[in-house]
């Protein structure tokens, strides 16, 4: 009787054991079903943000093509501008003065004045290299003079001596006594010395075109050593100044300059 007791509750507890063990591998089960889908779902996220990335950026090799279309691009721009110079006509300067090699040129239209003073040789080493634009566009015809830097400070204290006199002149005429005055002071006077009169004069002496030397040449307002040397070298080689408006025949001599030395020269 007590055998099968025993038995019975042996069987129970193996049954009851066999029931517990059966329930936790259920939930074990169940428990790695869940995490697999929890992986399974994340992984499906994680490759559907990779290919929006992808999709949303352009492959390198779209880029490089924009790129090179691009590139292509501005290389046809410059080249255009190189055959449209290329197919600009030549036009003729006459350049003159402080450079080593004056004379006429031939350059391309839209050409500087820079390119045309290299074509010659650059400057001297007397050339007033400021007082000229490099950068002003040349045209056709232009004839183009590069001043010495005694030239422009014959030039400018030419001008200077012209503005004050202007000055005077506007003063004069605003206060008449002045220009009385002043007038009065510049008045020849006389003076008695053993009988004989003696006219206090300040005239000045003109220059002779025909006869002076290189040095009294330079004295007049705006004529340098290269001009000087010109002058000279005209009347060696073409003969005497008949009228003192032949010094316009001077390369670089023009209206301008010789209606401020006019009243300073002679050909008598």
């Amino acid at each position: 009787m007590k055998k099968v007791r025993v038995s019975i509750i042996l069987t129970i507890v193996f049954v009851l054991t066999a029931g517990i063990l059966y329930t936790i591998s259920l939930r074990l089960q169940s428990e790695d079903e869940t995490i697999v889908q929890e992986l399974a779902s994340s992984n499906e996220v994680s490759t559907s943000n990779l290919q929006n990335v992808i999709e949303s950026n352009p492959e390198p090799e779209s880029e490089n093509k924009v790129f090179s279309e691009e590139t292509e691009s501005v290389s046809d721009v410059v080249d255009s501008q190189k055959e449209a110079l290329d197919e600009a006509p030549d036009i003729f300067i006459y350049l003159c003065g402080a450079v080593e090699d004056p004379g006429v040129f031939e350059v391309k239209q839209g050409s500087r004045l820079i390119d045309v003073i290299e074509l010659a040789g650059g400057f001297t080493k007397e050339a007033a290299e400021d007082y000229v634009n490099l950068a002003q566009e040349v045209f056709d015809g232009q004839q183009v003079i590069i001043p010495e830097k005694s030239e422009v400070e014959e030039i400018e204290r030419g001008e200077h001596i012209q503005s004050v006199n202007e000055s005077n002149e506007v003063d004069s005429q605003a206060n008449p006594k002045s220009q009385t005055t002043s007038e009065s002071k510049r008045a020849v006077t006389s003076k008695q010395e053993g009988g004989n009169t003696i006219s206090d004069t300040s005239s000045q002496s003109l220059v002779n075109l025909n006869t002076a030397t290189k040095e009294e040449l330079m004295t007049l307002s705006g004529v340098g050593d290269a001009k000087a040397e010109l002058i000279i070298e005209y009347r060696e080689n073409v003969g005497k100044f008949d009228t003192i408006e032949d010094i316009m025949k001077i390369r670089g001599i023009k209206e301008g300059l010789f209606n401020k030395i006019a009243d300073q020269i002679t050909v008598d």
